[in-house]
């Protein structure tokens, strides 16, 4: 039921931004941990070519060991070019304070970048985590939005 909660929180966090979002979705993560082979894809169409803001959002518990996280994305174009980005993110301070918004005993961290996508057609985007820990656990949704 607590799990439940947390991930109706995390939605209604996503689709109350204030910016009108091109595409949104979370995938939960297990909570027996989230294993390397586990692939969290999102697939979305372009019909407008220009600048747009992908999202990555990361729901953790407060008890994730870790300051921060690796996250390996594969963006794959419509014209069937794979790019490959290694990103890590920083989920808490040297001091240890989360640096996202800490909600009971969840913490949600959100990772915004510009692009700028020159093609339409049908993008899909795959996140796998970098960590050595199999599986990671502690980590409970991940979401990307496109906005």
């Amino acid at each position: 039921m607590t799990r439940l909660i947390g991930i109706l929180i995390l939605a209604l966090a996503l689709f109350s931004c204030g910016d009108e979002a091109h595409f949104q979705q979370v995938k939960d993560i297990s909570p027996k941990g989230w294993k390397i082979s586990d692939t969290a894809r999102f697939s979305f169409e372009i019909k407008n070519p220009g600048k747009y803001e992908p999202v990555i959002t990361l729901r953790t518990t407060v008890n994730y060991p870790y300051s921060n996280i690796y996250l390996f994305v594969d963006m794959l174009t419509p014209q069937g070019m794979h790019m490959l980005d290694t990103i890590e993110y920083k989920l808490a301070q040297k001091n240890g304070a989360w640096i996202g918004k800490e909600t009971g005993s969840y913490v949600e961290n959100n990772l915004g970048f510009p692009i700028e996508i020159t093609k339409k057609g049908k993008y899909s985007i795959a996140i796998v985590h970098g960590m050595y820990d199999e599986p990671l656990e502690e980590v409970s949704a991940i979401g990307f939005e496109l906005r």
